[in-house]
């Protein structure tokens, strides 16, 4: 009896710190119950790069900046190409959908809208193991750092921002402290949390001390039409050190797919804003951002706060949690103003 089954794969081009570097990611996803042993050959400009299996995420390292012919191949059979004629100006997400009877496939290769951009691309609990692969004449030195943001917690020094924002790197610094961007400060990851996308920065220097911040966790959640703000820093040094600001509404209460631990909001953002907070309109932190859709219009994604307050709920030591914001009856230009010295720059090596 003949077989029937789907087999999605998902590519995301993703700018890195705005270095010629790129990464192509290359994911698996097979319907419950189905298994693949033999893994998928991926080919970049005829060069075999390596194979992906059921559930594994590749990370292709590409150098950008001129044409890709990308190639898979199932068991050395051709099954599936896509010329990429200008990579700089991909940002684009493709899924392959198979279709196996017996021993025969047949491909089709859309073009979707996707999370990229430098954000959040994808559940990693979705994908069992990772592998990178680098294009010839590219190794991991050779690439940039990323940029992303991040915020004060509390006044034990804790930071907070994106697990996408430091995933695969080792070296982290954060500059912007009391406004100080001249300043960077090398950090450790202190904990983190994969499947909601969170992870808590601290110090390596113990003599830097931190005043409480103005705004607190909010305890209840939002609801669809509130009024927000977000602040970070949106596509790194392109822009400057100066925070930057934008508004809009909860457009709602859960993200793609129904994903109920994120909130949509209308606010614009970049790549950079990633890890940054998301203020309801009396100060208070209800989110955390790290994903949007391309290609439309101020579609925003960010972790709900109950997830960030049951990560820093984990700490040995529970921190020191502002109980109120100190900061409801103020102009919008009065909280950016008091809030702006406590949201920092991440640089991730």
């Amino acid at each position: 009896m003949k077989k029937l089954f789907l087999f999605v794969v998902g590519l995301v081009f993703i700018t890195q710190a705005f270095a010629n570097d790129y990464k192509l990611y290359l994911w698996t996803k097979y319907p419950k119950g189905i298994s693949y042993a033999y893994g998928l050959e991926i080919s970049v400009n005829n060069v075999r790069m390596g194979s992906i299996k059921t559930k594994e995420m590749a990370v292709l390292h590409l150098k950008g900046e001129k044409k890709y012919f990308i190639e898979i191949f199932d068991q050395g059979r051709s099954i599936s190409s896509e010329q990429i004629n200008n990579l700089t100006d991909t940002i684009s997400y493709y899924q392959l959908s198979f279709e196996y009877r017996g021993f025969s496939a047949s491909i089709n290769m859309d073009k979707q809208d996707a999370v990229a951009g430098g954000l959040y691309v994808m559940q990693p609990s979705n994908y069992t193991k990772k592998l990178d692969f680098y294009e010839q004449g590219l190794d991991e030195s050779s690439n940039g750092p990323a940029y992303g943001s991040g915020f004060l917690i509390s006044s034990d020094g804790f930071i907070v921002t994106n697990y996408h924002v430091i995933e695969g790197y080792k070296k982290f610094t954060i500059k912007g402290i009391d406004g100080d961007y001249s300043t960077e400060y090398s950090a450790d990851v202190i904990t983190k949390d994969v499947s909601n996308d969170l992870a808590i920065l601290q110090l390596k220097n113990k003599n830097v001390k931190f005043t409480e911040p103005p705004y607190s966790i909010r305890q209840q959640g939002a609801s669809t039409g509130e009024d927000i703000f977000v602040l970070g820093y949106p596509l790194g040094p392109a822009l400057g050190d100066e925070i930057k600001l934008t508004t809009g509404v909860i457009s709602a209460k859960s993200g793609i797919d129904g994903n109920i631990s994120s909130y949509q909001v209308s606010a614009a953002v970049q790549p950079g804003n990633s890890g940054g907070p998301l203020f309801d309109n009396q100060g208070n932190i209800i989110g955390v951002v790290n994903a949007k859709i391309m290609r439309a219009e101020n579609i925003t994604y960010a972790i709900k706060s109950v997830y960030l307050q049951a990560l820093l709920g984990m700490l040995p030591a529970e921190p020191h949690l502002p109980a109120a914001t100190t900061i409801k009856d103020k102009t919008l230009a009065e909280k950016v103003a008091a809030v702006s010295k406590y949201i920092y720059i991440i640089k991730s090596e």
